[in-house]
């Protein structure tokens, strides 16, 4: 055996490696096969699989958008209504406000009514009492007639 020489790609017998021709011919066809299989594959199931992952990403992607679209939309609305409820709150102060003001107003008006009636009532009362008064005193002034005549009518009933 010469061991100088490494590799030795033909041999004597006409073999390459020392396989022979129906076997070299076999693993080709084979690999040709494979090949076929592959294509096959390809076409008809990889590809459809392919199509539907695509589809899939596409579709994430759509509600990823979609999805971002709908936040941004629903910030602005929340923006909207948070100024709109600022709006209600002046609008409602405001109306408070007014309505302090009308309660303090229509206040201001019952106590000067009130003291009106008061001022009303004492001087009518002040009124009556001099009435009262007047007409005592005129009692009185009748008072020495009316005892002159009480004295006539006893004399007169005793005798």
């Amino acid at each position: 055996m010469n061991f100088g020489s490494t590799f030795v790609a033909l041999e004597t017998s006409g073999r390459l490696f020392g396989l022979d021709y129906q076997l070299l011919f076999d693993a080709a066809i084979t690999a040709i096969n494979v090949f076929i299989l592959f294509l096959l594959l390809s076409v008809i199931l990889f590809n459809p699989v392919r199509n539907m992952l695509k589809k899939r990403q596409d579709k994430i992607t759509s509600d990823r958008e979609t999805a971002e679209k709908n936040r941004a939309d629903a910030l602005a609305m929340k923006a909207e209504y948070e100024e709109k409820l600022k709006a209600a709150n002046k609008e409602a102060e405001l109306i408070l406000s007014d309505a302090r003001k009308t309660a303090m107003h229509n206040e201001q008006k019952i106590i000067d009514e009130a003291k009106e009636e008061a001022a009303r009532i004492i001087e009518r009362a002040g009124k009556e009492a001099e009435l009262e008064k007047q007409k005592v005193a005129d009692e009185v002034k009748h008072l020495p007639l009316l005892h002159y005549f009480c004295k006539t009518y006893v004399h007169c009933l005793r005798s």
